[in-house]
């Protein structure tokens, strides 16, 4: 016998709405491109160290507050920033982290490709007969068209216009 469950689908069963929420379940998502943690915390410190005025320098830890990476974890990606030449690093009193690069200069394939080397998207072990292996590559290449598009300094500037970086109370984080 068909009934109506609280949701209003149709319910085969004496239950109010139970085969209903079995079919609602939202179907899992699996991705075809995953961006390392790495290089996700890498563009978010570079974007807030674009955001801050030229000539300051933002605390490590005031990076970490504000785009909440662990910071142990933003250390490593600081290192790996300094070594590929974005980033100055400087401990002490009037230490602090800048952009060595200017931002309109840096984009999102550069990121990634120094902290993680080329990209791609799916590994084709038969290149020749693959039937897809020309759909993966012609996706790879307008992802990195696009990625190489993309500058720090535009994320940045939709950063300022989203205003979710708040450098009104800066309570000595930063320093110029």
């Amino acid at each position: 016998m068909l009934q109506r469950g609280r949701d209003g689908h149709r319910s085969s069963t004496g239950r109010r709405g139970a085969s209903s929420k079995a079919r609602r379940e939202p179907a899992r998502v699996l991705p075809i491109l995953k961006i390392s943690p790495r290089v996700d915390y890498a563009i978010r410190i570079l974007i807030d160290l674009a955001t801050q005025p030229t000539g300051w320098r933002a605390q490590a830890r005031g990076i970490a507050c504000r785009q909440n990476i662990p910071s142990a974890f933003l250390y490593k990606v600081l290192k790996r920033l300094q070594a590929s030449g974005y980033v100055d690093v400087r401990r002490g009193r009037k230490g602090g982290v800048r952009l060595i690069r200017p931002a309109d200069r840096i984009t999102l394939l550069d990121v990634a490709q120094s902290l993680e080397g080329p990209l791609g998207l799916h590994p084709c072990p038969h290149p020749e007969a693959c039937a897809l292996h020309e759909l993966w590559s012609r996706i790879e290449a307008d992802l990195c068209a696009w990625m190489a598009c993309q500058t720090i300094a535009d994320l940045a500037m939709r950063e300022r216009k989203r205003g979710d970086l708040s450098h009104g109370s800066r309570g000595g984080i930063d320093r110029p």
